[in-house]
């Protein structure tokens, strides 16, 4: 008794799908209207312009055709209003018509078309620019105790493309990079940072939008460095300067591994004899010339005396 019932079922059934199937396929043998929201595309536009507004993103077209035709319109997104900009060079209201209409070879057996609106669609072009600018990085990197920042935060890239419109570009001098704040670190910090984010009214854009970046976190070192020799500048010619002492020693604090890179020759020191409005009994103070990143603790002796000589 129920195998007779279920045989019946699926006789049903059967009967059900085969007359659905049937009747859709008289339905979409059959013409029909159908009113579709279009994608504008536009095309042709020379190189060295870009649009500079915001233009409709579509229009909205009456197509008649059969039910297949339509119903691949419909679903796979097959049609594109091609808005032909070879010709504009400024601004320009670009009227669109039943012209502009491209469709796939699979909705051809659409018989006709036609747009309702917009009826134009303004354009405002300009001229288009392309430059290399720095990132800067917008990266707080705090130590903890004992601990420094050798060499700054750097980023990979160090620069990024900028493209638009002429007059927004050339005054963009640097990008700056989205801010991170790291504290107490005692080891390197590395990652991803993205890239400020620009008004969409500049119509500006960057060919990336985030790099990647490091900090060599390293421990303290203090170190002496001694036999510096001193050195006179803005000498008369008429007379003859010895320093006394000829060299110093002094003691830096940077990074370990990067104050270790580092000699006694990678240090100037200088004693300007103009300056000698800060010429005490103790002597001249002199400068040093140091690599980046680092800090002098001390200098032995602190002051520079000049032995004073006619030629």
């Amino acid at each position: 008794m129920q195998l007779a019932i279920l045989e019946n079922y699926k006789v049903k059934l059967t009967a059900l799908v085969v007359a659905i199937l049937f009747w859709f396929a008289v339905v979409t043998e059959s013409n029909y209207q159908y009113d579709m929201d279009v994608r504008i595309q536009a095309v042709n536009l020379p190189d060295d312009r870009i649009i500079v507004n915001d233009i409709a993103p579509t229009a909205s077209v009456r197509f008649e055709g059969n039910g297949k035709s339509l119903l691949s319109l419909r679903f796979n997104d097959e049609a594109t209003l091609e808005l032909n900009l070879e010709n504009v060079k400024a601004d320009a209201h670009v009227p669109l018509n039943e012209g502009m209409l491209r469709i796939s070879r699979r909705s051809r057996q659409v018989i006709d078309w036609r747009v309702l609106s917009p009826d134009t669609i303004f354009v405002k072009v300009a001229y288009q620019d392309k430059k290399k600018v720095p990132i800067v990085p917008q990266i707080r990197v705090d130590t903890a105790p004992g601990f420094s920042v050798v060499g700054g935060v750097r980023l990979a890239p160090d620069s990024v493309t900028v493209v638009g419109p002429i007059q927004q570009v050339r005054p963009i001098e640097r990008i700056l990079t989205e801010q991170l704040d790291f504290s107490s670190r005692q080891k390197n910090v590395q990652g991803k940072v993205k890239l400020e984010n620009l008004a969409d009214s500049l119509k500006i854009k960057l060919n990336l939008n985030e790099v990647g970046f490091f900090a060599d976190v390293q421990k303290l070192l203090e170190r002496s460095f001694a036999e510096i020799p001193v050195e006179v500048i803005n000498v008369p010619r008429n007379i003859k300067i010895t320093p006394r002492p000829s060299t110093l020693s002094l003691t830096a604090i940077a990074g370990e591994d990067y104050l270790m890179q580092f000699s006694a020759k990678d240090f100037k020191v200088t004693v300007d004899y103009n300056q000698r409005t800060d010429q005490d009994a103790l002597g001249y103070l002199p400068v040093i010339d140091h690599p980046k990143d680092i800090t002098i603790a001390g200098i032995v002796p602190p002051f520079i005396k000049l032995e004073i000589e006619q030629r």
